[in-house]
């Protein structure tokens, strides 16, 4: 079954009107350290009904993630997974695929493995600034790493880890919060470090992926969920939010083994 046929969603003919007023009041959350954990099954409709805005974003991504996986037999990391839905969304639609997800809390770890058991899914600590060291040196057919970035301080370590494990021809599926013109370093939420401006954001992805598709393109790759979403009232800005990112720039270096 098609994802929208699934949810009933349909592509918008353009933006929401101005009576689609989008969804505003999120239900309460329960939050390991810095992670989004939901609080019902993992059900798009769900969500929308509630009118939780917050967990239809971290879901939506996901469920537009797990459509543009490679099919067959890849590895797949789902790169700062926090409490693990979103790896278990992925392994679920891909079962001949090896996903794994990682996140630097160990307590988040304990709970993804007790509440996302399946044959090919994995979980692990790691961190994405000592990749080598606590990921591995494994090539990845495609990284998925969701409002993760703006968690981290060294944030150029995360990306050259990124580009330094996908494979050539593989898939970087990518979010932060970015919708603004200018950067800001003073984000209204204490875990996050930065919000890019979708410029800095841009120029940024563009030193470590020579391909970087837009989302306010309309031949984006399953946009049509957002647009699903949009024509519900929902309020998703598609603003380089998500992105993909291919083709993974590697500069020869004499310093690496």
């Amino acid at each position: 079954m098609r994802l929208l046929d699934k949810f009933k969603l349909r592509p918008s003919s353009g933006a929401p009107s101005a009576s689609a007023l989008p969804i505003e009041t999120p239900t309460a959350l329960r939050v390991i350290d810095e992670h989004f954990t939901p609080e019902s099954a993992l059900d798009l409709e769900t969500y929308i009904a509630a009118g939780d805005l917050t967990a239809i974003h971290h879901l939506a991504r996901y469920l537009w993630a797990r459509e543009l996986l490679p099919t067959g037999r890849s590895n797949v990391l789902d790169l700062g997974c926090g409490s693990g839905y979103g790896s278990f969304l992925m392994a679920q639609a891909r079962p001949e695929a090896s996903v794994i997800g990682v996140v630097y809390d160990e307590q988040a770890v304990d709970h993804a493995r007790r509440h996302h058991q399946l044959d090919n899914l994995t979980f692990a600590a790691g961190d994405p600034t000592d990749w080598e060291r606590t990921i591995g040196g494994s090539q990845l057919d495609a990284i998925a790493c969701f409002d993760v970035i703006e968690h981290v301080q060294h944030r150029e370590l995360l990306l050259e880890g990124v580009a330094g494990h996908l494979h050539p021809q593989g898939l970087f599926l990518f979010s932060t919060p970015c919708a603004s013109d200018s950067n800001n370093l003073k984000p209204g939420w204490e875990h996050h470090r930065i919000e890019y401006s979708t410029a800095s954001l841009y120029d940024f992805l563009g030193r470590y992926f020579s391909e970087v598709s837009l989302s306010e393109d309309s031949s984006f790759p399953g946009r049509a969920l957002f647009e699903g979403l949009h024509a519900r009232g929902v309020l998703y800005e598609l603003r380089l939010n998500p992105v993909i990112c291919r083709k993974p720039i590697r500069i020869p270096n004499p310093y690496r083994s």
